[in-house]
């Protein structure tokens, strides 16, 4: 499962370098962050967003993870 999550963070990162993407400073996660986030519910969680939010919060792949709330509406902003 580690190597799954790190490789779509990987991926999703590099879209976003290669598509000139730069994030926004204030921001406490990155884009890739939070892309990876809705991801990794889709794919190992059946979508539950909650789910994937404490794992990746707990296992320390995401230690700076939003709040549910906050990152619903960084997901929905763009």
């Amino acid at each position: 499962m580690t190597e799954h999550i790190i490789a779509i963070y990987v991926i999703v990162g590099d879209i976003l370098k290669a598509n000139g993407h730069k994030d926004d400073p204030r921001s406490k996660m990155s884009d890739a962050e939070v892309i990876t986030t809705f991801l990794v519910a889709a794919y190992l969680f059946g979508g539950n967003i909650e789910k994937a939010r404490k794992f990746l919060r707990d296992e320390r792949y995401i230690p700076n993870m939003l709040s549910k709330s906050r990152l619903i509406r960084r997901g929905l902003r763009r």
